[in-house]
């Protein structure tokens, strides 16, 4: 498979989604490095924990590390490397605490749990010291917001991670990951669906909105895939019990049949015939909005909010345009919707010219969809709609902050250009909302008979 080494950002993407680790390498993608803002608060936890005991601040760099280790100071930010398993392995941790004559590798945490990715790194952190001979306790110490814990180092806590890394990663690409809306994000989207598996033997998980407690409950009564469901005629106990199963047989179907299934008389408003006028929106976020984008025709125009403090003057020149412009304005997701209506209120700036519209909301209430998430780019891609670049949320926020330190011209045009891919994507999923028959994708219209049927096991 081609794995030869492995540091902490690849323990994010395998704990994100396996295939997307394996694929990365296989590519020679490199990882993203940690955010900014995370590594000063892990800095902050960390700091705290050793405030009052002198320490070396090695930032990551093997030498001041190895220099520290060897005088058997404290150490904050140390970077740990070696060979485990026929692979370099380097490892970033919060910091080394010299205490009785031990190390004891200390791990901040944002997170409300330990989770795995963090014991993994613990683990491995761990055995990287011990192959260097370097005394070291057989526990770690998680620093918490909140809380501190203790992680031990036996054989029954072990990550699975490391058996496979033990084994090469080998068969690891042939397992079918488990979809989240970030899989329509990712670079291998293409690469990686076309290795899906019999689509009837997926656990319900494979369909969206489909919850932990669900699955519990229907594992209860003998449905564990996506078969077991459609073979499984459904008792008014079962309907009772398993919440939202009659939704998600309908999902089921559509999934299985690749087709699209919409309530029969269902028509878009009357008002969106008008189209002249016509506004798509997306807003791009970290803490409050920094872009308010809009496409009409073949004009893209962003209101970009550099610094807070101009915020307000950039939201009222936006809320001006709207109120010119009047007439439909076509969003994805309640998000939009609630930000103006919280800008109108805050800057007394009626929005009484313009319509809103969520597309998503419609979409959702009238139709089922043969894919596994209603993400808008799930559903824009599954149309055909391809981004021009690729900045799913969290490298959104990245670029948008790299921008505001270093002013690159280049940083500014991406997280454009993936505004404006946005609006148009929620374009192209109201123009097939609008007329579904435009795309040639197989649609069935049903009544509300025809549904019963399908979901008691009759059609």
């Amino acid at each position: 498979m081609g794995v030869d080494n492995l540091k902490n950002e690849d323990l994010f993407n395998y704990y994100e989604c396996p295939r997307r680790f394996l694929l990365m390498k296989e590519n020679g993608f490199l990882s993203s490095e940690m955010d900014q803002s995370i590594k000063v608060r892990h800095l902050e936890i960390t700091r705290g924990f050793l405030d009052g005991r002198p320490y070396t601040d090695a930032d990551w760099d093997k030498d001041k590390t190895f220099e520290a280790v060897l005088r058997r100071e404290n150490i904050l930010f140390p970077i740990l490397a070696g060979r485990l398993c026929e692979m370099n392995v380097e490892m970033k941790v919060g910091g080394l605490y010299w205490d009785g004559g031990k190390y004891t590798i200390l791990l901040p945490f944002l997170s409300r749990e330990i989770s795995d990715r963090h014991r993994t790194t613990a683990f491995l952190a761990y055995m990287l010291l011990k192959d260097a001979g370097i005394p070291t306790t057989e526990e770690a110490l998680f620093l918490g917001r909140v809380r501190n814990a203790r992680l031990k180092f036996t054989e029954s806590a072990k990550p699975n991670f490391l058996a496979f890394m033990e084994r090469g990663f080998e068969n690891m690409g042939t397992v079918y990951p488990e979809t989240s809306k970030a899989c329509a994000s990712c670079v291998f989207w293409n690469q990686c669906s076309a290795i899906i598996p019999e689509k009837r033997h997926l656990t319900l998980k494979a369909l969206s909105g489909v919850t932990a407690p669900t699955l519990a409950t229907a594992e209860l009564y003998g449905i564990r895939t996506i078969d077991d469901l459609l073979s499984k005629p459904l008792t008014p106990e079962m309907i009772e019990k398993i919440k939202g199963v009659e939704k998600i047989k309908l999902k089921a179907y559509a999934f299985i049949n690749d087709l699209v299934l919409i309530a029969k008389g269902f028509e878009t408003p009357s008002e969106w015939r008008s189209g002249e006028s016509d506004l798509y929106f997306d807003i791009e976020a970290d803490i409050t909005p920094y872009l308010f984008g809009f496409s009409f025709q073949d004009v893209y125009l962003p209101f970009l909010i550099k610094e807070e403090t101009h915020f307000e003057i950039v939201a009222r020149s936006m809320l001006r345009f709207l109120n010119a412009r009047a007439g439909n304005v076509y969003h994805f997701f309640e998000y939009e919707r609630k930000v103006l209506e919280q800008l109108s209120q805050k800057t007394q700036i009626p929005l009484d010219r313009i319509k809103l519209w969520d597309v998503y909301d419609i979409l959702k209430r009238n139709m089922i969809l043969p894919i596994q998430h209603y993400s808008l780019k799930m559903v824009a891609k599954w149309l055909g709609y391809e981004w021009k670049v690729n900045l799913e949320g969290q490298k959104s926020i990245r670029y948008f902050r790299q921008w505001k330190e270093k002013n690159d011209r280049e940083v500014l045009q991406a997280i454009l250009q993936y505004n404006e891919d946005d609006c148009r994507a929620t374009e192209v999923i109201k123009r097939w909302l609008s007329d579904p028959a435009e795309f040639g994708i197989p649609v069935r219209y049903l009544s509300k008979e025809e549904m019963h049927g399908i979901i008691m096991g009759t059609q």
